[in-house]
């Protein structure tokens, strides 16, 4: 779980306070703090509050259906507020992403470094097609658990979309995505996408689910796509 960088009232500053946009930055970071312990702390008192009420619920499955419903109807409402805020937040990540999308929005995956054999070009006019309308969808979903969830989802039509095109190209090789492949197709796809609030949807994903749920496979698909977001946006720097 990444931290928002804090700052106590009490503390000095070396060069005098800090002014311009980072000072914004900054200050809707240390709101955004406490907006983020407040929910979290109703979500678990809740969480715990059904748990004492009903014992069937006090299983692994349990819970994590628990926590899922409860998550849809609590931030339903608060999510239109809550996303415009962590986009004040990354503004400036935002911009530098929407950048390099636009500088590199005609790339192939061989341009931003994906191995020839996952490059696809010949297999469809906009390789992985699938997989950046998949990930579009994310700024449509409400609940950061749904929002995963598609990530997740990107991942695996890569994988599908790579052993696809083995298998309709008569290929005796088996070639399997592995992690220095997925980061690559990773970035294409988020080229593609054209969403520079991506930036913002997975900030406030880390910070939102619960951590017990950002490992494993769906941690693992979180990072790779945060990943390749801060490839891409480094893409834009001089």
């Amino acid at each position: 779980m990444c931290s928002i960088p804090w700052r106590s009232p009490h503390d000095s500053f070396e060069d005098g306070p800090p002014t311009g946009a980072g000072a914004l930055e900054g200050a809707l970071a240390r709101h955004a703090k406490t907006i983020i312990g407040d929910v979290r702390t109703y979500i678990d008192s809740l969480h715990e509050l059904f748990l004492v009420t009903y014992d069937a619920l006090d299983t692994p499955l349990g819970r994590d259906q628990l926590h899922a419903s409860l998550e849809q109807p609590f931030l339903e409402r608060l999510w239109p507020y809550l996303l415009p805020l962590f986009r004040l937040i990354n503004k400036t990540k935002e911009i530098e992403l929407a950048t390099a999308m636009t500088s590199y929005w005609g790339a192939t995956p061989n341009d931003l470094f994906a191995s020839s054999k996952v490059a696809l070009l010949d297999y469809e006019p906009v390789p992985y097609s699938a997989a950046i309308r998949e990930l579009q969808q994310v700024v449509n979903l409400i609940c950061p658990l749904a929002k995963l969830e598609c990530i997740v989802q990107v991942c695996k039509i890569i994988c599908h979309t790579v052993d696809e095109f083995y298998v309709s190209s008569g290929s005796a090789e088996n070639y399997s995505v592995g992690a220095d492949d997925l980061i690559p197709i990773l970035s294409y796809v988020t080229v593609r996408a054209g969403l520079p609030q991506l930036v913002s949807e997975c900030h406030a994903m880390e910070e939102f689910i619960h951590e017990g749920y950002l490992f494993g496979e769906e941690g693992y698909c979180l990072i790779s796509l945060q990943t390749a977001i801060e490839y891409v946006a480094k893409l834009a720097q001089p």
